[in-house]
């Protein structure tokens, strides 16, 4: 009975923790003026290299919604059709979307050139109105499912997508499962439509200081990948995309740190790699279906 109490102890512990960071990331680098940016900032990548990208009357599916919610907002403030967001498990919280939304004073000026002022009100009024809950925002247009196999939901939904996003997301997934996700979200792109993903290189567990230390570890077990990120360096990432012919896939936007020394220990596995490949630590990747 003992081991009982203490067993259910630790778990409202670690869930109080959990609710405490999550709240501290809505009002910092998830909040809604963040968010906001990191989209526009993405979208500018599309709209600079194809220049029939557009989401206005757009159908577009968010793959990975997270907790926050903020980009399929964004999304439907920039005009678009429908947005479905989809995840592996069920992540919205309530409770950090109305705080993350709540610090949105940037935004309304960001998003300035996509939408009028008062009609930016009416719509986060709009949000504010269905207290938050993941049911009612259908009633805006945007739709979320979770938990979902993501695999499937591309390969069994009948309805194709003229934009398949995702934010820091790909790069959990493990690294068996990463050709078949692809392979069914590319499945779910209508002809002419667009593919927009970041993809974060880094190792989630000290991204500042230790950037690629997860490349010392010879184990990587699933739950680490969900933690710390999959390993996959860019030239494997470039490969999985560019195998595909009916597409047109460019990378725009690569980032690479010189300000940290490679570590000792790197396994046998990423030895091969050039240093170049090892310190890119992000990318942007645009794609648009030719047939």
């Amino acid at each position: 009975m003992k081991n009982i109490i203490v067993k259910i102890y630790n778990i409202i512990i670690q869930l109080i923790i959990k609710n405490y960071f999550d709240l501290i990331a809505a009002k910092q680098h998830r909040s809604f003026d963040v968010m906001s940016a990191v989209l526009l900032w993405m979208l500018s990548y599309a709209e600079n290299n194809f220049k029939d990208f557009t989401i206005k009357n757009k159908n577009v599916l968010e793959i990975g919604s997270g907790k926050f919610f903020v980009h399929p907002t964004v999304f439907k403030l920039l005009g678009a059709k429908k947005v479905i967001s989809i995840d592996k498990y069920m992540q919205l919280s309530s409770k950090a979307m109305k705080v993350s939304f709540e610090n949105s004073i940037i935004s309304k000026k960001l998003l300035s050139r996509h939408i009028q002022h008062d009609e930016y009100l009416e719509f986060m009024k709009k949000i504010e109105e269905t207290k938050y809950q993941f049911n009612r925002l259908e009633e805006l247009g945007i739709q979320y499912i979770a938990p979902v196999n993501t695999i499937q939901f591309c390969r069994d939904n009948k309805e194709k997508f003229d934009i398949v996003f995702s934010y820091t997301v790909l790069e959990h997934v493990l690294e068996k499962e990463i050709i078949d996700l692809v392979d069914a979200s590319l499945f779910a792109v209508s002809k002419g439509g667009f593919v927009l993903h970041f993809i974060d290189l880094e190792d989630h567990q000290d991204p500042k200081n230790k950037p690629i230390n997860f490349l010392t570890k010879n184990e990587w077990s699933g739950l680490l990948s969900n933690k710390r990120g999959n390993r996959l360096r860019f030239s494997d990432w470039s490969k999985v995309f560019l195998k595909y012919n009916n597409f047109d896939f460019i990378f725009p936007y690569r980032v690479t740190r010189n300000d940290f020394e490679i570590p000792s220990g790197i396994i046998n596995k990423f030895l091969k790699y050039s240093e170049e490949d090892l310190r890119i630590t992000g990318f942007v990747v645009v794609g648009r279906r030719k047939y």
